[in-house]
């Protein structure tokens, strides 16, 4: 899936499952009873390239005491480019 960097960088710790639903959909590997999302990402090619930058991230949750719902507590990336491309979005 292309996704535009600036919609991924609205994922940020605090934030829902649900609203992660509606910025880039459900994760590509199958959720289970983990706290933990794994998306393949594809950002538009970059200025000068003609090619798509493929992206491996993953985000991990945790519940609030006494709250009901999960929330993003960190997201991880595999290449240090990609998260350089998210953070530089504007």
């Amino acid at each position: 899936m292309t996704v535009d960097p600036k919609t991924v960088r609205l994922i940020t710790p605090g934030i829902d499952k649900f609203s992660i639903y509606n910025l880039i959909g459900p994760p590509h590997f199958g959720e289970g009873i983990t706290r933990r999302w794994n998306y393949v990402l594809f950002f538009p090619a970059a200025p000068g390239s003609t090619e798509r930058q493929r992206c491996r991230m993953e985000i991990r949750f945790v519940r609030l005491p006494g709250k009901y719902d999960v929330v993003v507590s960190e997201v991880v990336w595999k290449d240090q480019s990609c998260a350089d491309r998210v953070a530089a979005a504007e």
